[in-house]
């Protein structure tokens, strides 16, 4: 009995940084660490902690001969923003090497470009690991037109998962009709609701072509109008990434003034009850992790309909959704065999080349 109070209080501790998702499954045997991802196992002898063991795993799935061709075949500023992130890993990792401690650790800063690197790869993990990895999106993180796209909306499934939904992917090659990227069910009500993730797109971010820079600004209408011809049959929430640089006191207020300016354009053209029940906006900025910027704001703001046209039958399914944006970012450095809580602070800054 007092070990399952001990076990229940450190799931209760957890919820707070990660959300309602389970510590990473491991143990160690024999020298091996052994990681439970879904219904598969992955082992190896060098990984000390579970940050060691997602680099290894995003390497896995985006393919090793697909990053050496990358490497091989095109410089820095070409390669694909994943490989931009993995060689700013390798520079961190270079920088500190002479830290390392008795107990095979080292320490130093995490720079923007090895953040970005290793929370895609834990979002990448959640879903293996809670739904399902499947190869389409792989397809499309490879792409580095479609990458953008495909970071988001995994970005937004690992929202979900953490705010304690059950995601099933809607199949984005059937073109018969419109459908959202995915249907998100609340595990504690059974609450079922339509998810949409959409990001702005910016030149020369994530992937995205340069054609004629110019000063970012962040309206939203026109994406958001988009999201809203589809037209679910069931409560509806709709995503937004700003895709900004981090948003800071410089221009926070500009940029509140021009989003609240949208919002308020949306709910005029809205005839009666609302299609969406909810808008998060979020500005996570990975595109910016090899540009000079502090430590970024976790940058959200909700709306949410006082007049939808599906409502909710259990209003914490939404507050759930909306309170997740706290855990999100955070990517425990512990396995689940030892001190639970524990997560690196870290200081996300531009590293000299």
């Amino acid at each position: 009995m007092a070990r399952q109070i001990r076990i229940n209080a450190q799931r209760r501790d957890r919820i707070p940084q990660f959300g309602w998702v389970r510590p990473m499954p491991s143990v160690k045997v024999d020298g091996f660490r052994w990681v439970l991802i879904g219904n598969k196992l992955k082992c190896s002898k060098s990984w000390k902690t579970s940050w060691e063991f997602l680099i290894h795993y995003l390497g896995e799935v985006m393919g090793s001969e697909w990053g050496n061709e990358e490497i091989r075949s095109k410089k820095l500023p070409d390669r694909h923003p994943v490989m931009q992130w993995y060689d700013g890993l390798c520079r961190s990792q270079t920088k500190y090497k002479d830290t390392l401690d008795e107990s095979g650790f080292i320490h130093g800063v995490v720079d923007g470009r090895a953040w970005a690197y290793v929370h895609l790869a834990y979002d990448l993990y959640l879903m293996a690991d809670r739904v399902e990895l499947h190869d389409r999106l792989v397809d499309r993180l490879r792409d580095p037109r479609e990458f953008q796209g495909a970071r988001y909306e995994l970005s937004v499934a690992s929202h979900c998962v953490r705010a304690g939904f059950t995601v099933a992917i809607e199949d984005d090659t059937d073109t018969s009709t419109q459908h959202p990227d995915f249907i998100a069910t609340h595990k504690a009500t059974g609450e079922v609701i339509a998810i949409e993730a959409k990001s702005r797109h910016r030149p020369g971010v994530l992937g995205y072509e340069v054609q004629a820079l110019r000063e970012p600004e962040p309206s939203v209408r026109s994406i958001a109008l988009k999201a809203l011809k589809k037209r679910p049959a069931m409560p509806y929430v709709i995503f937004i990434d700003l895709n900004l640089p981090p948003i800071d006191e410089s221009n926070e207020r500009t940029w509140e003034n021009q989003i609240a300016d949208d919002m308020e354009r949306l709910r005029k053209l809205a005839s009666g009850h609302h299609e969406m029940n909810a808008i998060m906006l979020t500005n996570y900025s990975p595109g910016y992790a090899s540009r000079p910027f502090k430590a970024p704001r976790w940058s959200h703001r909700w709306y949410e309909s006082t007049l939808p046209l599906h409502p909710v039958s259990h209003p914490e399914a939404l507050a759930d959704l909306r309170l997740a944006h706290e855990t999100y970012g955070i990517v425990p450095l512990w396995f689940n065999d030892e001190p639970i809580g524990e997560t690196m602070t870290i200081e996300v800054r531009e590293e000299d080349p």
